[in-house]
């Protein structure tokens, strides 16, 4: 591509490879699942939120995906709610936060927790701490967390 950046934009349907995938689960660990679609496994990366939620190796689920292109490569991200992906999402773009430490925190605290969080940090002139810091002045300014989402389980 010339002239252009070869990193897709982050949001929903926008440049999006793999939105979702389908299939049986082979494979379950703390930090990755695999999910045979067709035949093919893929292995995403996934929170501790989204290991609790996920049904055991042999059943059947849905994982909503990010696909996390770099020079050296190709990551799969694994939600298993649209909340926890937008929310990945929002974070991702805060300076100084990229995919695996998104992950992170994903696997830290509840989504809804951390929209609490943000959403309480109105009255803080100040944070205390230089990643709450960074978290709130990007996340809050812009609107993009306003209230806490509905987790469908």
């Amino acid at each position: 591509i010339s002239g252009g950046s070869m990193s897709p934009p982050a949001g929903r349907g926008l440049c999006v490879m793999i939105y979702l995938l389908k299939g049986e689960i082979i494979e379950k660990l703390e930090n990755s699942v695999v999910i045979n679609v067709n035949g093919i496994g893929y292995r995403c990366i996934i929170s501790s939120s989204s290991f609790d939620r996920l049904p055991d190796p042999g059943s059947d689920a849905t994982i909503y995906t990010f696909f996390h292109i770099t020079e050296n490569s190709h990551t799969l991200y694994g939600f298993t709610n649209l909340d926890e992906k937008d929310t990945f999402e929002k974070l991702i773009t805060v300076s100084g936060i990229g995919p695996k430490i998104a992950i992170s925190i994903l696997s830290s605290i509840r989504v809804e927790e951390l929209i609490d969080r943000i959403n309480q940090w109105n009255d803080i002139k100040y944070p205390n701490d230089k990643e709450t810091r960074i978290i709130f002045t990007t996340l809050k300014p812009k609107g993009t967390v306003t209230t806490a989402p509905k987790v469908k389980e």
